[in-house]
């Protein structure tokens, strides 16, 4: 529990039962729940998986998570450094301290049957010292009037609920509801630059100029996006649980309650019906290679994320389907330098996310990474694992410098070796910030914020443009 400032002259504040979290209708929150652990089962045993009981991926129990009213929990945060917070709960202790999880700014807590007047046990820890009262509609009206300041807190879908006339409220919070913001964000549209390794092909095979080729990319571009943040949409709602006990994902849209379940799936069946048609209007392969993707997220949503290494598998294939999309969309056949390099870069990658993952759980002195198939003692390996395929990754570039088929695209192929140490310096030095703590969970991105990542691909483009 964080240390109130025993100086500061703010009165403490008493948050009563229903202001935290949000007033949400379980049952279709817990049909999805139910539906991904059948699945998971009917796959399990088909793969023959019949280790559920993997010590580092234990089960996470059946209690169900309202969402947070962020509102709240961010202005009870900002303040809990300056005043003491009480919460009031008619819930057992054990219970409510593992439903806040690493979300607990009180101080203190106090347990009240079903029902009780909270003032008595508000008395009994201030006694006749002042504090100020943070309740609901249902907070009945002595009890506004015995604080010295009250804040409202309207916790049903979008509603407003009518304040007590004879109270002057300090401030109301209102329940979120959906909007711009919360629908861009459900999206993930940062997350389509990764998007952009469908014009790889295009620029390995020096068709630029071929305007039609380029629309097809274009084309290819769009649906994936389209086609990615379905995946999102449909992993933020199978992990709705578990993303509401994580110190960062418990604010995205769906798990905060920005967004319901039943705009979610509206948004994927949007998303998916244009996927749909955007495939069907380039080469007949490409809506195979999409349809695929879209499998291939699906599966690893529901299954594939829990499983030791078929997890890392199965995201590098991501990001390799659509290097393949990419040359399917423009009909140019893959060479096997650009797939293997793929697969062996990706597949790093993949790793190297993991290896985030378990370096912030040991910063937060957790044993193993709920949900996945990894324990913080596996650090090494996959570390180990990673930075060698990184450099099969690279191998397969030197490979790819010294064949006959630089010389047919490259007027000065010699200059194409400097890409060589380019990566490998860029490999290295990601591997080793990873190491130092300071990649987060997504390595691309990173990439795509980090200075010298970004110099790294500008002098790549500047080589490869001398090159030709």
């Amino acid at each position: 529990m964080p240390e109130a400032d025993t100086t500061s002259r703010a009165a403490p504040l008493v948050v009563l039962p229903g202001c935290l979290h949000l007033k949400r209708d379980p049952s279709k929150e817990r049909f999805l729940g139910q539906f991904k652990g059948k699945i998971s089962r009917l796959m399990a045993h088909v793969t023959s998986d019949r280790d559920q009981h993997n010590p580092v991926n234990p089960p996470t129990g059946t209690t169900w998570r309202p969402p947070l009213n962020l509102d709240v929990f961010d202005f009870l945060k900002s303040t809990a450094a300056g005043r003491q917070l009480i919460l009031v709960t008619d819930r057992n202790r054990d219970d409510i301290l593992d439903l806040l999880g690493t979300n607990n700014v009180f101080h203190e807590i106090i347990t009240v049957g079903g029902g009780e007047s909270a003032m008595p046990a508000i008395e009994n820890m201030l006694g006749n010292a002042p504090f100020e009262l943070m309740g609901t509609s249902d907070t009945s009206p002595d009890l506004w009037q015995e604080a010295s300041a009250q804040y409202l807190v309207n916790n049903k879908n979008g509603g407003s609920e009518s304040p007590s006339p004879d109270v002057q409220f300090t401030r109301i919070f209102n329940a979120p509801g959906p909007s711009i913001s919360s629908l861009k964000s459900s999206l993930r549209t940062y997350q389509w630059t990764k998007n952009f390794l469908v014009f790889v092909p295009l620029v390995a095979a020096h068709e630029l100029s071929d305007i039609s080729a380029v629309i097809a990319a274009a084309g290819m571009f769009v649906c994936f996006c389209l086609v990615s943040s379905f995946g999102y949409v449909i992993n933020d709602l199978l992990d709705l649980q578990s993303d509401r006990a994580h110190p960062i994902k418990f604010r995205r849209p769906f798990a905060s309650g920005q967004l319901d379940v039943r705009q979610g799936l509206t948004l994927a069946a949007i998303l998916f019906a244009l996927t749909l048609i955007g495939g069907s209007l380039l080469p007949y392969p490409s809506l195979i290679v999409l349809l695929s993707y879209l499998l291939l997220t699906v599966s690893y949503s529901i299954y594939l994320k829990t499983r030791l290494m078929l997890d890392v598998v199965a995201l590098g294939a991501t990001f390799t389907l659509r290097v393949l999309g990419g040359a399917v969309a423009i009909q140019s056949e893959l060479s096997f330098y650009l797939l293997s390099f793929s697969i062996f870069l990706f597949s790093s990658l993949s790793l190297l996310k993991r290896y985030a993952e378990l370096h912030n759980l040991k910063e937060r002195r957790k044993t193993f990474a709920r949900g996945r198939g990894y324990a913080v003692e596996d650090m090494g390996t996959v570390r180990a694992i990673g930075v060698a395929l990184g450099c099969m990754s690279a191998f397969i570039l030197g490979q790819y410098i010294n064949s006959p088929l630089v010389t047919q695209f490259y007027a000065k192929p010699q200059l194409i070796w400097l890409l060589f140490p380019l990566l490998l310096y860029w490999l290295g030095r990601i591997w080793i910030l990873a190491g130092r703590g300071l990649v987060n969970e997504d390595p691309l991105i990173f990439a795509m914020r980090d200075n010298a990542s970004r110099a790294v691909l500008v002098i790549g483009a500047i080589v490869v443009f001398l090159a030709v």
